[in-house]
């Protein structure tokens, strides 16, 4: 599979993805309500972040040129989308 085949599919699957972030910030105060319970979201959340991050800068390493652009706002889309239920995780 090359790189613009994983770029697309991550971008097909963008929704889906920061639905999930959405859906996980609606239940932050269920979260709180657990002892513990928002720092483990935390943890993992930071985790996947960190995993996706690299993930898409390596992909954006092989993927021709002129595609970068657009590989790049798809990474930030995605690192707003962890930063917004971070937040929303603790507050």
């Amino acid at each position: 599979m090359d790189a613009l085949t994983l770029l697309g599919q991550f971008e097909n699957a963008s929704p889906t993805l920061v639905g999930g972030l959405t859906q996980i910030s609606e239940k932050a105060k269920s979260f709180a309500s657990i002892r513990g319970g928002t720092s483990v979201v935390e943890q993992d959340i930071r985790a996947l972040q960190s995993s996706t991050a690299a993930l898409l800068a390596a992909i954006s390493g092989i993927t021709p040129a002129e595609v970068v652009p657009q590989a790049t706002q798809f990474a930030v889309t995605l690192e707003d989308a962890y930063a917004d239920t971070l937040t929303n995780l603790m507050d």
